[in-house]
C-alpha cells in the first residue's frame, strides 16, 4: 500500500503487489478518513504515514471510495498513479 498526497484534499490509496492488493477490499483511489479514529481527512502523506507506522494491536481504518462517475473522482486518478 502506498500513501498520495496531490491537490486533491486528504490521503489516497494507491494498491500495488503485497497483501493489501491480493485481499481486494482496499483499492486504488481509497481515501483513509482515519486510523483508529484519529481524523486524517486533511492530514498531509507523512502525517498519516506516521499514524500508520506508530498504531498498535488492531488497526482500524476508516476508508471513503468515490464513484466512478465522480469529478473528483477523475482528478484523483491524475494524481494516484
Amino acid at each position: 500500500m502506498v500513501l498520495s498526497h496531490c491537490d486533491v484534499q486528504g490521503v489516497w490509496l494507491q494498491v500495488r503487489g503485497g497483501t493489501a492488493e491480493a485481499d481486494g477490499r482496499l483499492m486504488k483511489g481509497d481515501q483513509i478518513l482515519a486510523v483508529n479514529g484519529q481524523d486524517l481527512k486533511s492530514a498531509t502523506q507523512e502525517e498519516a504515514a506516521a499514524v500508520l507506522k506508530t498504531a498498535m494491536g488492531k488497526v482500524t481504518i476508516k476508508l471513503g471510495r468515490l464513484k466512478a462517475s465522480s469529478k473528483r473522482s477523475s482528478n484523483i486518478d491524475r494524481c494516484v498513479v
